[in-house]
């Protein structure tokens, strides 16, 4: 999977690092040959979530918190571990034939075809640290992680480039038409919309004003007329807005999802 833009860019634009460390980082590659963020991480310029979440940004998949979910045993049994160390991969939940999983490097198209022949599942992914991938494999498959590759694997590749970085609303996992009552902060402002449809990388939401392309926001939501479930960690990016006769429609690239929020989609996807 192509990126955009090179992690540099995304890396600057957050404020991570500096131009002087990017270009610290950069001359290193040059005289050793290794990837930038092996250097940032090893002289601890940014941490592994700070690299994560450009990289979800990045490829355009969503980030999650692997540390703290409670990984269903279903979903382990769904995937066998030379599968799991071989793509650097943690299965994480599982509803009927849905399984989610969490990849340090965004994977090819065949790859995921052959993890969902693999485990005879339909396989939607999210991206994680390398860190917590180990060490959820070593809880959950019972097993010493001694594997390199896993251990030390590097982030996903940085020296691809593509044109100039357009911002447009790309979900490449099935949209799902549903209306759910949305609130979303910006500016330390909350606001109520509603949402057209949504998906496992965004949302279409519906409000009165327009946002302007790229802002962040964080979203919760009120799931089927039930409590509302508090989504404050799910953060998203507008990256497409267009005009309605009542307001506007609004995409919303998810950028860091949270559990409930993966909860709920799941929940979605296997009632249609």
């Amino acid at each position: 999977m192509k990126p955009k833009q090179k992690i540099g860019y995304f890396l600057l634009n957050r404020n991570y690092i500096t131009e002087d460390i990017l270009q610290e980082a950069l001359d290193h590659q040059k005289h050793t040959g290794r990837r930038i963020t092996e250097y940032l991480l090893e002289k601890e310029y940014i941490t592994e979530l700070n690299l994560a979440e450009c990289i979800a940004v990045q490829f355009d998949v969503p980030y999650i918190s692997l540390a703290t979910y409670e990984v269903s045993k279903e979903a382990v049994d769904s995937i066998p571990l030379d599968i799991v160390k071989r793509y650097s991969i943690m299965p994480l939940d599982k509803i009927g034939d849905l399984l989610t999983i969490v990849i340090l490097n965004p994977l090819e198209r065949e790859d995921i075809d052959a993890i969902e022949s693999a485990c005879g599942c339909k396989v939607q992914s999210f991206v994680g640290v390398a860190s917590d991938i180990s060490k959820a494999i070593e809880k959950y498959y019972k097993v010493n992680v001694t594997d390199e590759k896993i251990k030390n694997a590097s982030p996903a590749p940085l020296n691809m480039t593509s044109p100039k970085d357009k911002v447009s609303e790309r979900r490449r996992s099935v949209r799902i038409d549903t209306k759910l009552d949305i609130h979303f902060s910006k500016q330390d402002r909350y606001r109520n919309a509603t949402s057209a449809n949504i998906s496992f990388h965004g949302i279409l939401i519906n409000h009165k004003n327009a946002l302007p392309i790229g802002a962040i926001i964080t979203l919760e939501a009120n799931f089927l007329n039930s409590a509302k479930v508090q989504l404050s960690k799910t953060v998203g990016r507008v990256v497409w807005v267009g005009k309605t006769e009542e307001g506007f429609d609004i995409g919303v690239d998810f950028i860091k999802i949270s559990h409930m929020m993966l909860k709920m989609l799941m929940k979605i996807q296997s009632q249609k």
